[in-house]
């Protein structure tokens, strides 16, 4: 297996040759499946995580954050993004912001993953990386063991459902996991697959 990197010196120096020219945006498509491969026959990062209580006017919350590596694994190829760790004592607030949370339930961790195998959304080897990535990229943060939703993490999902639902739905994640296992069983030709996620993703980079 080539890194992104090696398969353009390759096309560079004429030792590997393709129909159409390579952009950039294949690059870095090939790029992230290449990582996550690699990633996935990688053995799990053991991640040091500091738990502290944070009381602001009589309201005390918790909150769990990355501090340190503890094994290597996986992280080699995709890093886990750490935070610094926080001492104790008193602190100045220099910015402050409120959340105007609604009315419908909050889920925890475990009931998502429920509604995840329910839904037939991922995998059970996916389950706990879904919820990680989403805490790590700040898009939905936990409290009281529940995780709600951030106005970046909103943002994301108003962008990809005006612009992209059909893509995002839930139709389209069983459609592709449907797909994969088809593909792995020996039913259906990877190509084919290939080709028509091409063309999905090609109408896809027509809409930005």
């Amino acid at each position: 297996a080539l890194d992104a990197e090696r398969l353009k010196n390759m096309i560079s120096l004429g030792l590997l040759r393709f129909p159409k020219r390579l952009t950039r945006e294949h690059f870095q498509l090939y790029d992230l499946i290449f990582k996550r491969f690699i990633a996935s026959q990688m053995k799990e990062v053991k991640v040091l995580y500091q738990k502290f209580n944070v009381l602001i006017d009589g309201n005390q919350v918790s909150i769990e954050n990355p501090v340190k590596i503890v094994s290597e694994g996986f992280n080699k190829v995709l890093p886990v993004r750490l935070e610094n760790p926080v001492e104790e004592g008193e602190y100045v607030i220099e910015y402050a912001r409120i959340l105007r949370l609604p009315a419908a339930r909050l889920f925890s961790q475990g009931e998502v993953i429920a509604l995840m195998r329910e839904k037939a959304i991922g995998r059970p080897s996916t389950y706990a990386k879904i919820i990680s990535t989403l805490l790590e990229r700040k898009y939905v943060i936990e409290r009281k063991n529940k995780l709600i939703s951030t106005r970046l993490g909103f943002k994301v999902y108003m962008y990809l459902h005006e612009r992209f639902g059909d893509y995002v739905s839930e139709e389209t994640t069983r459609r592709l996991e449907a797909q994969m296992d088809s593909v792995e069983q020996g039913r259906t030709d990877y190509q084919q697959i290939l080709n028509e996620l091409y063309q999905e993703i090609s109408e896809i980079k027509g809409r930005i």
